[in-house]
């Protein structure tokens, strides 16, 4: 197997060379699971822009949970039992020990520091050619403004010091930070661990809407 580090040896830095084609597979699989959570609820939403040839383009997207007492943001047996044929060949990166920890530590987080009404940013992404052009800010300044107006926190899950920067920069603030043991394997303690952010809603903004 293609041996993939990232710089530093650093999960939340760059790959060094191109990911392999176990790691692509759990990426479509995270991205079409996060949109078969979130497109039913009519809260994705997707930055476009036009390309030097007038050609509209997504630059980056957002797969959001809304407010709900129903606990949307943990997928039901029901919608584990559609996505199972999706699940099955990845097995051998979802059936482990780590992952097991990481749901542990993201849902008793989640509980503690989200329990109330809240917005999930269950994903954040741009695209990689795109970044530095502002485009995630533009993104996000639409998500935040969107929670001010129904006066709601923001709540989400990240790792490393970019991308708490970029949180923090939009008013998110660390409300945990977790390290993920795992039995048998070095725990995920660089950075802290893994970080829950919380958004309090601006509520000069939620008078103003």
């Amino acid at each position: 197997m293609q041996d993939v580090r990232n710089v530093d040896n650093d999960p939340s830095k760059p790959l060094t060379s191109p990911p392999t084609p176990e790691r692509l597979a759990w990426n479509r699989f995270i991205i079409k699971f996060a949109l078969s959570l979130c497109l039913k609820h009519h809260s994705v939403f997707a930055l476009v822009k036009q390309d030097s040839y007038g050609k509209d383009v997504v630059v980056g997207a957002s797969c959001m949970v809304p407010p709900n007492d129903k606990h949307l943001h943990d997928p039901g047996i029901c919608q584990l039992i559609a996505f199972y044929p999706r699940i099955k060949p990845l097995n051998s990166l979802l059936l482990t020990a780590r992952m097991d920890a990481l749901t542990k530590v993201m849902a008793e987080g989640h509980k503690k520091h989200a329990s109330k009404a809240h917005w999930y940013v269950m994903c954040f992404a741009m695209d990689n050619e795109k970044q530095g052009k502002g485009y995630g800010r533009e993104l996000m300044t639409f998500i935040t403004s969107m929670a001010d107006a129904a006066n709601l926190p923001l709540y989400l899950e990240t790792f490393g010091p970019r991308n708490r920067r970029f949180y923090e920069n939009n008013g998110y603030t660390v409300a945990a930070s977790s390290v993920i043991t795992a039995r048998g394997e070095k725990p995920l303690d660089l950075h802290g661990g893994g970080l829950a952010m919380l958004r309090a809603p601006n509520k000069a903004e939620s008078r103003n809407v």
